[in-house]
């Protein structure tokens, strides 16, 4: 049977996930049946399906004047014997029990035509376990849907043995309704996304159970970060633009650093003790009220409406964006909460110029500094460029950009550059020696109270700053690039940091608009490496071991949980979920999770032959000139885009 040729779709579970999964399919005219317990639960899932029409219309994807059409697709009915008779595909999607959902295929399957196709929405059990229930194991299929299911793309088609013709059928379907499938081809308990998922989660409990951070701080490096650009590219991609011989350098060392656990979080393990499991008992990690959890799931959903609008290149402008959510038009440069401050930038590279122009563009007189003349006219340059998007993307009016421009002045002479500065930052190459002959020299011509930062992401306070004599006044200023348009920093205090530095730090940062995240322990990686070398490995284990290829492991990112980190972190989506759940969901997939300590042969054997991503042309990818560029700007446009997202 071809994908198209499904027309009859049954649904059993219309909870959650299962009316979204049906409402997908009525949106794209096949008939559906929506399956549950009792008239309650079903009344429920009917309100549900409502407000997803409203949210489909708000994405542009479904006309209001349809919607009458869509609700006339839907039946909805109480008797699975009854209810599925007629169906060519069975979709089960029912909660994460493993009897249950067995009895439930059966009865399914037992008067289900001939040509039935069998599916599990099942995020925690395997093929294996289920397929025998139908009695047709060759005709079924896991399709693992992610929430919400009408909003993000993937879905990931895990076929039983010799279920390959079913999942080509699905395949074909999802591709017919634009959806994301990726085919994973071994069976491994959590398939790729939620391996991804539980790598990342695993790392980010110990560090909340270490003490280096708190849940909130770690969410904020998440969802104001690198879960940004997981929206639109996927590791791979973003590794290879930087080069696998300075990942393996960057990111091997840190493999031997981040969580090997295979056993259950303590955190979590604590938090369900209490009783405390989330947004349906009102506190987990964090304190819920019935508003609060409504407003996050509407944020989630309306950021990926505008991330999907983004992808096929449909969105509305960024201002129409902004307006349509009630925010006022961009601010003209105003003076800095606390007053203005003079700011010098050492290194006027790809970072530095960014943190030069953000600090201008918020009213302070800012000096770069680099080796040579021309490395500082095309920082300027870029500064003016980097304060045009700004205004382009309503963060600065624009007429605050010759101003702000105005604001910034280049010296090529280190001292005189930061002799008058209240806070110099340090925005140079990743070489220790250099950072430190740098630091040696801020510390003999900076005024004694100007506080010294480093944008490394690679070195600690006190290793940069040991041949200084203020370790008091110094600390990490860890930015993402680009770092006008990725709101967090992680502060990172040295083992001599002064809790006055650090509050002066993260109010100036705060005054900007800036997302601070305290590292209050030195570690290596911070926060945001460390977290995105957890998903890294796992993300090499699943390429050796014949899982899923790169590009697959890419799309499954930025189609699925990317998006959701762009403006949810991985404590607040365990919450919303239920603590309880994650823990059964960790269970099954933390104890499979790669625990190496040394970079992966998969890695190792790309950069012995050369093969380093966007700067050779071919990595995991092949890559050619224009195609890099259209990554580059693909992610540029994104992020542009998402700097102008209403603040939470």
């Amino acid at each position: 049977m071809q994908g198209n040729s499904i027309q009859n779709v049954t649904v059993i579970g219309a909870g959650l996930m299962g009316h979204g999964i049906g409402l997908e399919f009525a949106a794209h005219g096949l008939n559906v049946t929506l399956i549950d317990r009792d008239e309650a639960a079903l009344d429920v899932a009917k309100k549900r399906v409502d407000l997803g029409l409203d949210l489909l219309a708000e994405a542009g994807t479904l006309q209001p004047d349809r919607f009458d059409d869509v609700r006339s697709r839907i039946r909805y009915s109480t008797g699975v014997l009854e209810a599925r008779s007629a169906a060519d595909l069975v979709i089960e999607a029912v909660f994460e029990n493993l009897e249950l959902k067995r009895r439930l295929l059966a009865e399914a399957a037992s008067t289900a035509p001939a040509h039935a196709v069998f599916a599990s929405n099942t995020s925690s059990f395997m093929p294996s376990q289920l397929a025998d229930a139908t009695g047709r194991p060759d005709r079924f299929a896991i399709a693992h849907y992610f929430n919400p299911p009408y909003l993000l793309p993937l879905v990931e088609i895990v076929p039983a043995s010799g279920a390959d013709q079913a999942a080509e059928t699905l395949r074909r379907l999802y591709y017919s309704m634009s959806k994301k499938p990726v085919v994973i081809r071994k069976e491994v308990p959590g398939f790729v996304a939620n391996r991804l998922q539980a790598a990342l989660g695993r790392e980010a409990a110990a560090l909340v159970q270490r003490g280096i951070a708190t849940p909130h701080d770690v969410d904020s490096v998440i969802k104001h970060g690198f879960g940004r650009r997981l929206a639109v590219a996927g590791p791979f991609e973003i590794w290879e633009q930087i080069g696998w011989d300075l990942v393996e350098t960057i990111v091997g060392e840190l493999f031997a650093e981040i969580d090997t656990s295979t056993g259950p979080s303590q955190v979590a393990l604590e938090a369900i003790d209490r009783g405390d499991l989330g947004v349906k008992t009102g506190r987990g990690v964090y304190e819920w009220a019935q508003e609060s959890a409504e407003a996050l799931r509407l944020r989630i959903g309306r950021a990926l409406i505008r991330l999907a609008q983004l992808e096929v290149g449909s969105g509305e402008s960024v201002a129409a964006n902004r307006s349509a959510a009630g925010v006022e038009q961009a601010p003209a440069a105003a003076e800095p909460a606390h007053g203005p401050q003079k700011i010098a930038v050492v290194g006027a590279g790809l970072m530095g110029h960014g943190i030069a122009l953000e600090f201008a563009a918020h009213g302070h007189d800012v000096t770069i500094n680099d080796v040579s003349e021309e490395l500082l006219e095309s920082a300027i340059e870029r500064c003016e460029s980097g304060l045009k998007l700004l205004a382009e993307t309503r963060r600065i009016a624009p007429a605050s950009v010759p101003e702000a421009l105005g604001r910034i002045t280049a010296s090529a002479n280190l001292q005189t550059a930061v002799r008058d500065a209240d806070v110099v930052i340090e925005a140079t190459s990743e070489d220790l020696e250099l950072k430190r002959r740098i630091f040696g020299a801020l510390d003999e011509y900076s005024r004694p109270d100007a506080i010294l930062l480093s944008n490394t992401s690679t070195f600690l306070p006190s290793t940069v700053g040991r041949d200084t004599s203020r370790g008091s006044h110094i600390a990490v200023a860890h930015y993402f690039n680009p770092p006008h348009l990725l709101p967090i920093v992680e502060v990172v205090r040295g083992p001599e940091t002064s809790d006055e530095t650090v509050t002066a730090v993260v109010r100036l940062l705060q005054a900007l608009g800036k997302k601070p995240a305290v590292v209050q322990q030195e570690v290596q990686g911070f926060i945001g490496n460390r977290l995105q070398a957890a998903v890294f490995r796992e993300a090499l284990h699943i390429v050796s071991a014949g899982v899923a290829t790169a590009p697959e492991i890419d799309e499954v990112v930025r189609s699925s949980f990317g998006r959701r980190l762009s403006v949810a972190g991985t404590f607040e989506l365990r919450d919303i979920i239920g603590l309880d759940l994650a823990l059964d969901i960790g269970r099954q997939i933390t104890p499979s999770l790669d625990n190496s300590t040394t970079v992966p042969e998969v890695l190792a054997e790309k950069v012995r032959s050369g093969d380093l991503g966007t700067k050779t042309g071919r990595g995991f990818y092949d890559w050619t000139p224009e195609s890099a560029e259209a990554l580059r700007l693909r992610i540029a446009n994104a992020l542009a885009d998402m700097a102008a997202w209403p603040e939470e």
